[in-house]
């Protein structure tokens, strides 16, 4: 009886080797799985991670790049430089006064600064551009004056133009 209960013992302990290195690997494998989907979604917030900083450093660029327009812009007056046209001119005593000039109005909308340059004349007056955008207009007062939009006040006249 005792040799008997040798082998069941054994049968048992080898049948519980067995269950439990059958179990061991099922949670091999379970934990594996749980592991393997752990890094998927590690490598995803990654990503996502990555593609927020993008978004956050361009939003930082974005606000930045405003807030350097917003100095220079603070500089400038809207005014009407020719009947019915409107441009911005450097308000006095900052930086942008010390030479005369005009920003396209177009493209001060538009956050950015483009001047106005004078194309030429013709019988119905001084023509001008903008490089940037293309907006061109006729000073149509200034029809016999031979002078370029650089420097001084302007006259009293029906165009702020002319006198330069």
């Amino acid at each position: 009886m005792f040799s008997s209960l040798q082998k069941l013992s054994s049968l048992v302990k080898n049948t519980l080797d067995v269950a439990t290195e059958e179990a061991v690997k099922t949670g091999l494998i379970e934990i594996r799985n749980i592991v393997i989907g752990l890094q998927d979604k590690i490598f995803l917030l990654q990503k996502e991670n990555s593609h927020l900083i993008k978004v956050k450093n361009e939003l930082e660029a974005k606000i930045v790049k405003k807030e350097k327009w917003e100095i220079i812009a603070k500089q400038y007056a809207r005014t009407e430089v020719a009947p019915g046209f409107i441009a911005y001119r450097p308000k006095p005593d900052t930086d942008a006064a010390g030479t005369q000039h005009y920003l396209c109005q177009h493209c001060f909308g538009k956050d950015k600064a483009s001047i106005l340059n004078r194309t030429g004349r013709d019988g119905g007056g001084t023509r001008y551009a903008c490089p940037e955008c293309g907006t061109q207009f006729t000073d149509h007062a200034d029809k016999d004056s031979g002078g370029a939009v650089v420097v001084g006040a302007p006259t009293q006249t029906s165009s702020i133009f002319r006198g330069y």
